[in-house]
């Protein structure tokens, strides 16, 4: 009986050092990485309201997508899920270009594969970080990121749904109503998503 207890306090010892091992972990470049997105997305919502104003819109928008690609690079040195979505933000700004010359059928199309990439980008951005909450023993963390990435999920194939039944205009603008408003649902908590993870992965 003794040896038995003896052999379970070594396991005891090892389950506590692997938790003490978690809570010391820390990813300081994924966190730098995640704070220049989230005042990316700050620049964005000030450009997008400023888009009237000559120049000074423009330009916090393409500052905004600066920061995107440098926030996503800086946070792959930490985990290659940042550099997939890094990789994908690339690729969409192509198609995002490309879609300002198209009309018609092919302008759909393009709009769907830029809610299709835009999506992936989401995926990355938010299950990477979650995945390092985890591993850090932030739970809270990971919880809020599933509910964004689940909540962002539910909004991307309603707004390809919508696309598809453009032909019915009743119908698509009724969804469309619904649509915006889980639309920002999601914005406000994957924007409180990108202000808390820095703070938990520094």
């Amino acid at each position: 009986m003794k040896a038995r207890k003896q052999s379970i306090a070594p396991q005891g010892d090892m389950i506590k050092k692997i938790e003490e091992e978690s809570n010391m972990r820390s990813y300081p470049k994924a966190a730098g990485g995640l704070k220049l997105l989230f005042i990316a997305e700050i620049l964005a919502i000030v450009g997008a309201v400023l888009s009237l104003v000559p120049i000074l819109g423009p330009i916090l928008l393409i500052v905004a997508q600066v920061l995107i690609l440098v926030g996503l690079y800086q946070a792959s040195t930490d985990d290659e899920g940042y550099k997939t979505a890094f990789i994908i933000t690339i690729v969409n700004l192509v198609v995002s270009v490309v879609s300002m010359f198209a009309d018609g059928v092919f302008a759909s199309i393009l709009g769907i594969v830029d809610t299709v990439l835009n999506l992936a980008v989401a995926y990355f951005v938010i299950n990477t970080t979650v995945n390092l909450a985890h591993s850090m023993g932030k739970d809270e963390l990971s919880a809020k990121g599933q509910r964004v990435w689940k909540l962002y999920l539910v909004c991307a194939v309603a707004s390809i749904v919508i696309a598809l039944l453009s032909f019915i205009p009743v119908l698509a603008a009724a969804l469309g109503i619904l649509l915006v408003i889980f639309n920002l649902i999601a914005y406000i908590l994957y924007l409180i998503f990108l202000y808390q993870a820095p703070k938990a992965l520094a």
